[in-house]
Parts: C-alpha cells; sequence; structure tokens
C-alpha cells in the first residue's frame, strides 16, 4: 500500500501482482507520503484491502481533521494478475524459500537474517505436509485471499485504475505520466524463477477451483487459464 499526499493517490496492493516492482520504481521518484509495512498488525499494512485503508483514512481524518487523510479525495491504483499464474507465482515463492531453507541447514546461506530463517522453515514444514505438488497447491489455493476481494464490493470496482500485470512496465510508465510524477526507471523486484511447470503443480480440479474463487475478480476482468 502507497499513499501520495502530493499526487492525491494510494494504491491497493495485492500479493503477487508486481507490488514490489512498483514500490521500488516509485521510490526514487520521491511520491510516496505512506508506505504499507509488512506485518499486519501496523496501522498501514503492506497488503491492506481497500476497505481497511478506507477505515484506517476516515479515523485520522475525524481525529485529525487533516485534509491527507480525506479518503474522497483520493484515486486508487492497483495490479490484477491472470489468477492461475498469480497462485503459481505462490507456489513457486514458497518452493523457493523451502529449498533455500533446507541449504541453510547445511550452512550453505549464512547471511540469512531472522525473518528470512522464519519464513524459509514455515515454507519448509508446508512442503512437508504432502509429497504432492498438486495438494500443496490446493492448500495454496484456499488459503490465500482472492484478489477481487480486495477492491471489488457489492459486485462493484472501487479502484479508479486496474492495472494489469502482464503489461506492468507500460502500467506503471502510464501512471507516472498521467499523474507527472516523473520519468520511472523499472525496477523488478522479486522476479520468480520457477523451477516447475504449471502442468506438474495443476489440474482441472484445481483450475476449476481457481476460477470458482476468483470468481468476483473474473466477472469484471476477464482471464483465461494459460
Amino acid at each position: 500500500m502507497i499513499i501520495s499526499f502530493k499526487h492525491r493517490l494510494l494504491t491497493v496492493d495485492i500479493p503477487k501482482t508486481g507490488t514490489r516492482t512498483l514500490r521500488e520504481t516509485l521510490a526514487p521518484l520521491n511520491v510516496i507520503s505512506v508506505l504499507g509495512e509488512p506485518s499486519v498488525q501496523t496501522e498501514f499494512s503492506q497488503h491492506d484491502r481497500l476497505c481497511r485503508i478506507k477505515q484506517t483514512l476516515d479515523d485520522k481524518f475525524k481525529n485529525t481533521g487533516d485534509p491527507v487523510w480525506d479518503f474522497k479525495t483520493y484515486k486508487i491504483f492497483t495490479i490484477i494478475r491472470n489468477p492461475w499464474t498469480r497462485y503459481f507465482s505462490f507456489y513457486n515463492y514458497f518452493k523457493t524459500a523451502s529449498n533455500n531453507y533446507e541449504k541453510f541447514l547445511k550452512g550453505e546461506m549464512p547471511d540469512w537474517d531472522k525473518p528470512k530463517i522464519h519464513q524459509g522453515k514455515s515454507s519448509y514444514d508446508f512442503f512437508k505436509t504432502s509429497s504432492s505438488s498438486k495438494v500443496i497447491m490446493k492448500k495454496i489455493v484456499e488459503n490465500n485471499l482472492d484478489q477481487g476481494s480486495y477492491f471489488i464490493y457489492n459486485g462493484n470496482s472501487h479502484a479508479s485504475f486496474v492495472a494489469s500485470f502482464e503489461y506492468i512496465e507500460d502500467e506503471i510508465k502510464a501512471l507516472c505520466e498521467n499523474y507527472e510524477m516523473g520519468s520511472p526507471n523499472i525496477t523488478h523486484g522479486n522476479k520468480g524463477k520457477y523451477s516447475s511447470s504449471m502442468k506438474e503443480t495443476y489440474d482441472q480440479e484445481i483450475i476449476d477451483l481457481i476460477a470458482e474463487k476468483e470468481k468476483k475478480l473474473l466477472d469484471k476482468y476477464p482471464f483465461d487459464y494459460v
């Protein structure tokens, strides 16, 4: 989640949709006033849903009267992604963390800090629950929030601008141009290096499960399984 007081813009950052790329691209342009933190226990969390962001801004505006917190004055920007490639990205992210934790146990990752160790162990333990990649993928789909829940309520999108991950460079450039933020140098953070294929992790049951889970998004922004 990003808030720019100057440009009256806030972003709803859906996990695995290129949000790190967005943050690292906008940071050098000095347009970020508030940046969501990784912890969900903070006032502004990195992957807050729009409803929570609105509630936080409304409370701050009510308590302070400061117009920088007036939610009604902001435009909302978010990035969405093909749901099937998004969940596959989750799978590979956790799989990589699990593999790296195994290296850490062998002494091959000496520079790992506590957050990486904790995340690596969690992923390692998660992958130990089943030897089937399809079972793991099904759990990932079931345990992560669908994209529509971040900004679609009562069948309506509450984002002013909905960008596509599949065209993320052009989308971020257009955002910067429209708001006169300057010329961005697109930085691809967290770009995945996949060790598995979608065929190994998907079957028809999981394909259909994702279609049903992401129905709120797909009704407004159609994507096909690729």
